[in-house]
């Protein structure tokens, strides 16, 4: 989609999740232009995480925890409604309430008709996160266990509708990689 430059008054031709510098060096941004400001960038959690940070599993789990309690001014994270739901009342009661809950929209078929390596069909909670993680563009990113997920969504959707790198990694993996930011 062609924007205006603020600066310049140039069109300039901006992809959805991408930023790109104009000519006269001013710096554009697309959630700036199309959806509400958001200063940080969120990433979505698996049910699994949330679990293992209940169950206080050894080093994962407090590494899961940590993970949860992540509230930076550039990072932050969340999960859906339908996550939420799966987990039970009783995991998500105790779950801080500076994350975020996305409420996802209808599931494209594109998303419906994805099927892992294996010829799994993803399940329903596993949809959603990619639905909602299409929808939303200040999300950059889902932290999960799972493998079967990670074969289901490396398959490139989102990169490919957002024009933008989407990580799906471990909770480990997402401390090593944003530990300057968390501590």
């Amino acid at each position: 989609m062609k924007i205006t430059c603020p600066n310049c008054k140039r069109r300039v031709k901006l992809r959805r999740g991408e930023k790109k510098q104009c000519q006269c060096k001013t710096w554009l941004d697309y959630r700036s232009f199309f959806r509400k400001r958001t200063p940080y960038d969120v990433y979505l959690l698996d049910a699994n995480i949330m679990i293992y940070a209940h169950e206080h599993n050894g080093k994962r789990g407090d590494l899961c925890k940590k993970v949860l309690t992540v509230k930076t001014p550039s990072i932050r994270v969340g999960t859906t409604s339908e996550i939420i739901k799966e987990i039970g009342s009783s995991i998500s009661n105790q779950l801080p309430k500076t994350m975020i809950i996305y409420k996802t929209g209808k599931i494209l078929q594109k998303l419906t008709k994805r099927k892992a390596i294996g010829f799994k069909q993803p399940s329903k909670v596993d949809l959603s996160l990619l639905q909602t993680a299409l929808e939303h563009p200040e999300i950059h990113g889902i932290i999960t266990y799972d493998r079967d997920f990670n074969r289901i969504a490396a398959s490139g959707l989102i990169e490919k509708h957002s024009s933008r790198k989407f990580p799906i990694m471990t909770a480990s993996t997402f401390i090593k990689k944003f530990n300057r930011f968390i501590d």
